[in-house]
This record gives structure tokens, sequence and C-alpha cells, in this order.
């Protein structure tokens, strides 16, 4: 295999040099995919992303979407902050509403995102 770029960070790693991680892993050895040295996000490099669909800031009050992906020029300290509210691939967000602040539920959470910040979070329909 070649190397693969991180869905959430876009760190570009060798899969085979991330098998060291699996040790610490708590989904353990043999789940198929790559944690990223970088950030820890475990890849399954043969999958691919869903296409997103829009932002997070075009989602309707009421709608619901999952997190396609980040783009991924975002400087780390953005991409550390949507991680720690939880807006990371794969997770669920339902729109609140988009004036004055973008605010969304994702888990049991209710956040507030820059308008700027929310453009950079693609969106895919959830899966029917």
């Amino acid at each position: 295999r070649g190397m693969v770029a991180c869905a959430l960070c876009g760190n570009r790693f060798d899969p085979a040099a991330a098998v060291s991680l699996c040790r610490t892993c708590p989904a353990g050895a043999g789940c198929g995919g790559a944690c990223c040295p970088n950030c820890g996000f475990v890849n399954v490099p043969d999958a691919a992303p869903p296409a997103a669909v829009a932002s997070l800031a075009a989602l309707a009050p009421g709608a619901s979407a999952l997190i396609a992906d980040l783009d991924p020029t975002l400087a780390p300290t953005a991409l550390r902050a949507l991680i720690g509210l939880g807006l990371v691939p794969g997770a669920t967000v339902r729109s609140i509403r988009r004036w004055p602040a973008i605010m969304v539920e994702v888990g049991a959470r209710t956040v507030a995102v820059d308008r700027a910040l929310a453009r950079t979070i693609r969106l895919t329909a959830l899966p029917a």
C-alpha cells in the first residue's frame, strides 16, 4: 500500500508505519484501519469518503446531516477546536439556527460555530 491522506486532518502517512499505534488503540489491532500519527483518527484506506453535498453553513434549521469531511487546509488550531466540539467526520449534526450564530446539535451537545469555520465542514445526506 502507498501513502494515505487522513480523512480528518489531511496528514499524509504510510499506513504500515502506523501499525505501531495499534497496541495502544482501544479498537485493538486488526480493525482494518490505519491510525493517523498526527491526530489519531482511524482511517480505512480502501473506503471512499461519502460525496459531500453542502457545508455546515448551508444546513437549514431543523435539518440533519452527516459530516463527510473537514477542509484539509484548516489551521491546526481550528482543526483542534472542531475536534473538541465533536465536529468530526462521521458525526451527525442537526441545525438549530443560522443567525446570529450557527448553532447545531452534535451528540448531546449544542455548539455555536463561526460562519467561516462552518463553511469548511462538508456534509452529506444521512443514510436512508
